[in-house]
């Protein structure tokens, strides 16, 4: 198995989990909660599900069995499922608070606000706690209904009003409704309970700098970077502020810093040419706009990119290919633009020809990258070239012996060609570089169900259940076949 390309495409996101402890049952039942509460705690969700599952089987109206797989089924992004579980732990335990509160997150994962406005406002009928209101307030600033959350800010405040994190959220809501004194108000509060805490700071500057204080304003961030003293951007905004202001020696101070901080800040460059040009320095001012419209550029290139990316992720490869041309006619000597083009290609049956030429491209821009010549030798490994892809994922190692990708494709390419021994030392590498991942694990066990040693594949297909969550699905239904006893299907090397 190649390590799956949408794995790493995908940035996941945060999900919070709430749990609360509930009573013991029937001791089988209650072990296999047990069972399945400690898969969730060591993050081994799909196998969670699994135990939880059984649970219901043996005890179809156990209330928490639902809630707590709706709880993994949450953490995976099973969005649907998830809310099909909470429910039903809600329609067995009518008053079930906590289902009420974790069904709400899961709306409000889905930005379907006021579902989730009316499962927090039912678990405040049944236990009201802080958490509770200001994720209704949150929920109701989400649909524009800032008094609404703003009262729910104020309940919080009335009954703790040392609570920093509804300060913020308040603050944030009168900011939005432009009412910025009673903002000002809270922020200043914020910063009273959470004086180390940079953002308080410049939340008030930015409100402070709107009412054109900007000497409140510059003080502000300057105490956030005392805070944070290598954070480029609050030297461009305090460089702005001097800038409005007239202080241009202040101004070119700031904007010089946060170059230094970050040499790909457009904001600076371009503040710091008008600065310069302010001040007479016509060939320095130049020298910035050119610079910070290089970098506009780039940063356009880079919006393509995601675009292709998110289109690559929903299987519309034609477009995805057409966003990254778009980047490489931007940016023309950027590797990483070739290289996800290339990637892209190779996905597409129609176009996958076209992949090596932009491979080459990418190691003649960057030949010392070891993952362009990995990503070429994968290209290799799938158009059976084994001997080509071996050179590449060789070169790779060159470059970095402790390439972990690049043992894996070599595993691969021995594994398809017969070599067992080979292959196994390339996996068992490859797992020393990566502990606790899918794909080496998965093909030690194809290996050495290759060379008929059925009790060591099993060790390893179990091992790789503990990680599925990484897998493809080819590899999934596979790996269910053989810890279901099948041994028949699905033979082929994945």
């Amino acid at each position: 198995m190649i390590i799956s390309r949408k794995f790493w495409l995908l940035c996941l996101l945060l999900a919070i989990l709430g749990m609360s402890t509930l009573p013991a049952f029937a001791a089988d039942t209650q072990g296999l909660l047990q069972k399945g509460l400690e898969q969730q705690k060591n993050g081994h969700h799909e196998q969670a599900i699994k135990t939880f599952t059984e649970v219901i089987a043996l005890s179809p109206d156990l209330t928490e069995a639902y809630f707590y797989r709706a709880n993994s089924y949450k953490t995976v992004k099973q969005s649907q499922l998830a809310l099909q579980d909470y429910s039903q732990a809600i329609s067995l335990q009518p008053k079930f608070h906590n289902a009420y509160v974790n069904r709400g997150l899961v709306y409000f994962e889905l930005t379907e606000y006021q579902q989730a406005i009316d499962d927090f406002s039912e678990a405040i009928v049944v236990k009201p706690t802080i958490r509770d209101y200001l994720l209704r307030g949150m929920a109701k600033h989400m649909l524009q209904e800032y008094d609404a959350a703003i009262a729910d800010y104020s309940i919080i405040l009335q009954r703790k009003p040392d609570y920093a994190p509804a300060y913020t959220a308040r603050g944030n809501a009168y900011a939005a409704q432009h009412r910025l004194e009673q903002a000002i108000a809270d922020y200043t509060k914020l910063i009273l309970l959470k004086p180390d805490n940079p953002s308080a700071y410049t939340q008030r500057a930015e409100l402070y700098a709107e009412l054109k204080q900007f000497d409140l304003a510059i003080m502000d961030y300057t105490s956030a970077i005392h805070l944070n003293l290598n954070h480029a951007p609050y030297y461009v905004s305090r460089g702005k502020l001097y800038q409005a202001r007239g202080d241009l020696e202040y101004a070119l101070a700031d904007f010089s810093q946060a170059i230094e901080l970050n040499p790909a800040d457009q904001e600076a460059y371009k503040n710091r040419g008008a600065v310069y040009a302010a001040m007479g320095e016509q060939a320095l001012a130049n020298s910035d706009q050119v610079k910070a419209r290089e970098l506009s550029v780039k940063a356009d290139s880079r919006v393509h990119m995601i675009r292709g990316i998110l289109f690559e992720l929903d299987q519309k490869y034609d477009q995805a290919i057409e966003e990254y041309t778009a980047a490489i006619e931007l940016s023309p000597n950027d590797a990483s633009f070739y290289i996800v083009r290339a990637n892209a290609y190779d996905s597409s049956e129609e176009k996958r020809e076209l992949a090596l030429a932009d491979y080459n491209k990418a190691i003649e821009l960057e030949p010392d990258q070891p993952s362009h010549y990995y990503d070429r030798s994968v290209h290799y490994y799938h158009a059976a070239q084994y001997e080509l892809a071996l050179q590449d994922a060789n070169e790779a190692l060159k470059l970095d012996p402790n390439f972990a990708h690049a043992f894996n494709s070599r595993g691969n390419i021995y594994a398809v060609q017969g070599q067992y021994d080979k292959a196994l030392r390339e996996f068992e590498k490859t797992l020393e570089l990566m502990p606790d991942s899918f794909s080496p694990l998965f093909n030690l066990a194809q290996v050495y169900e290759l060379m008929n040693k059925k009790k060591e594949a099993t060790f390893y297909y179990e091992q790789a259940a503990q990680v599925m969550r990484q897998a493809d699905d080819e590899s999934r239904t596979k790996l269910k076949a053989r810890l279901n006893g099948d041994w028949d299907s699905q033979k082929e090397w994945i």
